[in-house]
């Protein structure tokens, strides 16, 4: 056949173009006359010219088979290889996955499955296809799907009796019931832990065991058992060093210095491993888990009032996100941002981040969405819409189920009670709670500390107050968190104050004010101001208006940055509450 007589003739039909490349390439005219010409080729004709195609790729690009997996997968299965389609379409779909273009990995993971059935594939190829689909879907906010996926991978295992697999399903299945996804379960979670390492010291896996522990660590620690969850990950860490298991070594240290560490209040402990899991996680090129590592890292600081860190941290963590289509990343991240602009004062810009990171999260179904949550209702608490900000964290605690993110949900719900004068329903919500447990609280103090001021100051249990906020003062400062040691110190105060402890209270706001300047920490910084000055109106009328002054000054920068629509019942709220005014 004269090919190139052939191609002449349907060109000078206006049937096709000759594309300008190097290599001689022609496209149909319109996609109907290509249609038609596929369609009226005979079966076997089709399946000969795809392997034709696809054989002449391979043999002509031999250098670029993954850049051309797609096509070849695509042209071997309409060839009816079954052999080559599932190896073009595995490759295919682990070269999507690797730039998270999470579609197209699905659809060639997807692929490759169909393939399985007419193959004799070994365990790892089963379990690579069956553990690299599931986890796509899990990036992909997709997790019933993913838990599927992992099912079919344990009736599969049953049909071989293959424990390996078996294995594989019983930690992917438990990884999705142990974190923060819609379908955490604490008690599944662990069930299928004790059967995975059970049978993961029945085969010798090493590996498989520092997995389980890691799992075990993280289960523990969103259940609100830091320090079991120190058990399980400590042990985990000594298992993965003596085995040389980087990766998972990483993934322990990331999440040791989170869930355990960090909720036990050993500071110092969590950021040595946090450092060190980055560098793992540099090295190794893992972009999901570098983001979560300076997310959680950003938390931190946040925590420990470094702001300008904490920024640094989330702009980078979500940019990373961002690039790779991580909706949890990207979340956390805003979340984080968002709370750094609300220590600032810059309510703005916190609402402008927490908004959409938390309807990012709630639409994803992400445990995230508690901590936004109730970052978000007490934003909006500080600006005087407390029915809006009732409103919310009432409908994001009865949506997530997540105990460790759940303890600073309620306490934020009681809070917004008591400003609704709501105290009978605000004691039912406490009641749920161990609120003078501090470590309850490590994930987001805040909350506890406001219902607590809220609740004793209703209740005029002044002494109580303030020997409780001094007590969790001094263990946020010994545990280098100095965020809301303000808060505690303002309430402590208002305590003392009504106990015509002046002195003590005098005392306290001064502490509280050096603390917050250094800080920059706006939030709370003028409302320490206005009750020193408030405490100082009749002992000393000129400190008191240069206190006024200054608490001014600080009210009118939030202000400003504060959006129109709130600005008047924020100053409302700042007038009757702190008795301070802009004139």
């Amino acid at each position: 056949m004269n090919l190139s007589r052939s191609f002449d003739q349907l060109e000078s039909s206006d049937l096709i173009r000759r594309l300008n490349e190097p290599d001689l390439s022609y496209s149909f005219k319109h996609a109907l006359v290509q249609d038609t010409s596929y369609s009226t080729m005979l079966k076997q004709d089709r399946k000969r010219l795809h392997r034709l195609i696809g054989e002449t790729l391979e043999h002509t690009y031999p250098d670029a088979l993954e850049e051309n997996a797609a096509r070849l997968a695509q042209h071997f299965a309409e060839a009816g290889d079954h052999p080559k389609t599932f190896r073009y379409a595995m490759m295919a779909g682990d070269a999507a996955a690797r730039v998270y273009a999470n579609p197209e990995a699905i659809t060639f993971y997807n692929l490759a499955l169909q393939t399985a059935a007419n193959l004799e594939l070994d365990s790892a190829q089963w379990i690579a296809l069956y553990t690299e689909l599931g986890r796509v879907y899990e990036v992909s906010g997709a997790f019933d799907r993913a838990l599927a996926r992992y099912q079919d991978m344990e009736q599969r295992a049953a049909e071989r009796d293959d424990s390996k697999m078996k294995l594989a399903s019983l930690m992917a299945r438990a990884t999705l019931y142990a974190t923060p996804t819609p379908l955490f379960d604490e008690q599944r979670g662990q069930a299928l832990l004790d059967e995975a390492l059970t049978l993961a010291q029945q085969l010798h896996d090493g590996e498989a065991e520092a997995r389980v522990y890691w799992t075990l660590l993280l289960l523990n620690g969103f259940s609100g058992r830091p320090l079991v969850a120190l058990k399980y990950g400590e042990k985990g860490i000594a298992l993965a060093r003596a085995l040389g298991l980087q990766e998972r070594l990483a993934y322990l240290l990331n999440d040791i210095s989170s869930y355990a560490y960090h909720l036990s209040g050993e500071i110092q402990k969590g950021s040595a491993a946090r450092l060190e899991a980055r560098k793992l996680w540099e090295e190794m090129g893992n972009l999901p888990m570098l983001t979560d590592n300076l997310n959680n890292s950003a938390i931190f600081s946040n925590l420990i009032g470094d702001y300008p860190r904490a920024r640094h941290e989330t702009e980078r963590a979500y940019e990373i996100s961002l690039s790779i289509n991580n909706a949890w990343g990207t979340s956390l991240a805003r979340m984080v941002g968002g709370t750094t602009e609300f220590e600032e004062g810059d309510i703005q810009q916190a609402l402008n981040k927490l908004r959409p990171s938390y309807q990012a999260a709630r639409k994803n179904g992400l445990g995230l969405m508690l901590i936004g949550g109730t970052v978000l209702s007490l934003v909006l608490a500080e600006l005087g819409a407390v029915e809006e900000g009732y409103t919310l964290i009432r409908d994001t605690i009865a949506t997530i189920q997540i105990p460790a993110y759940r303890a600073p949900s309620l306490a934020a719900l009681a809070y917004l009670m008591f400003l609704r004068d709501d105290v009978r329903g605000a004691e039912r919500i406490l009641a749920e709670i161990q609120l003078d447990r501090f470590d309850t609280f490590l994930f987001l103090p805040l909350a506890s500390i406001l219902v607590s001021g809220e609740r004793s100051l209703k209740e005029k249990k002044y002494s109580d107050l303030a020997k409780l906020m001094g007590v969790w003062a001094d263990a946020m400062q010994r545990a280098a968190i100095q965020s809301f040691v303000g808060d505690c110190l303002l309430y402590q105060a208002l305590a003392q104050i009504a106990l015509g402890e002046n002195s003590a209270a005098r005392a306290a706001l001064e502490q509280g004010i050096i603390l917050s300047e250094k800080l920059g920490s706006r939030r709370v910084l003028w409302k320490l101001l206005a009750v020193r000055a408030d405490l100082e109106r009749d002992a000393n009328p000129t400190l008191s208006q240069d206190l006024y002054q200054q608490a001014r000054d600080v009210l009118r920068y939030i202000a400003d940055h504060t959006p129109a629509e709130y600005r008047a019942s924020f100053l409302t709220q700042a007038e009757r509450r702190w008795h301070l005014t802009l004139t």
